[in-house]
């Protein structure tokens, strides 16, 4: 009888475990202090949507390069992409966007002496190189319209430090990225009296985009309004605020 009761207890805690809804998220492990390969701000801000959220959904954190996040929400393998700005254009597969995590300043840095502060961004820039960050797009629209007319040149590259020597290098001529983690960069890199920056481009958003055939589904959707639900709490009490001021220290 006893025997009995215990495999009972096992099945119904098994049962329970197994009912919990697991959300894989991906972020790129190389946007520091933003992202990285612990999570960064980011993932520390999800840590804690993942605690509040408690049994009944558990978010798994996948930091990759940032290329390889892009491809693994685009194809199902993750579920939603941490850190995506708004681009319905660009990335259709993803619908919808959660509530904004935080905003992230994008910035244009040059060669010195070769970029005016009062250019206006994109126009005056026509005829120069720039590096770009694969699958991030930050440049805009405006940018993308240029590239495609054959109005400026791009080299591009995988992760932010190798535009950053390249820029250093003389190979090309501006980069236009968020300005935290380029910052963060040339910290690293050094020698960067050869690159300075021109100034500000926007203020992004920074979302989690949701893969659309996942989130279609009944779990899906729970998740996502809990998700924005306790996105919305966390601003409200400051929390969000307390991680970004640590995140930077």
């Amino acid at each position: 009888m006893l025997k009995s009761f215990a495999a009972i207890l096992t099945a119904v805690f098994t049962t329970a475990a197994q009912a919990n809804t697991t959300v894989v998220l991906a972020l790129a492990d190389n946007y520091a202090p933003l992202m990285t390969p612990d999570g960064g701000i980011a993932g520390d801000i999800l840590d804690e949507v993942n605690m509040r959220l408690g049994d009944e959904f558990e978010i798994e954190i996948q930091s990759v390069p940032w290329s390889r996040a892009v491809t693994l929400v685009e194809s199902g393998r993750a579920h939603g992409l941490v850190g995506t700005y708004y681009r319905p254009n660009i990335r259709p597969w993803i619908d919808p966007y959660s509530r904004p995590l935080l905003q992230d300043a994008v910035s244009i840095f040059c060669r010195t002496g070769i970029a005016d502060p009062t250019w206006s961004y994109p126009r005056d820039y026509a005829g120069l190189t720039f590096g770009f960050l694969v699958g991030s797009y930050a440049a805009g629209d405006e940018f993308q319209a240029m590239w495609d007319a054959g109005e400026i040149s791009v080299d591009d590259s995988t992760t932010i430090t190798a535009n950053l020597l390249k820029l250093k290098a003389g190979r090309i001529d501006c980069f236009v990225e968020g300005r935290l983690p380029i910052q963060v960069e040339l910290a690293q890199i050094g020698g960067t009296d050869a690159i300075e920056m021109v100034g500000d481009v926007k203020v992004e958003d920074f979302y989690v985009g949701f893969q659309d055939d996942w989130a279609q589904g009944a779990d899906a959707a729970s998740f996502i309004a809990a998700f924005d639900e306790t996105i919305e709490q966390m601003q409200a009490d400051g929390t969000i605020d307390l991680i970004i001021e640590n995140g930077l220290e």
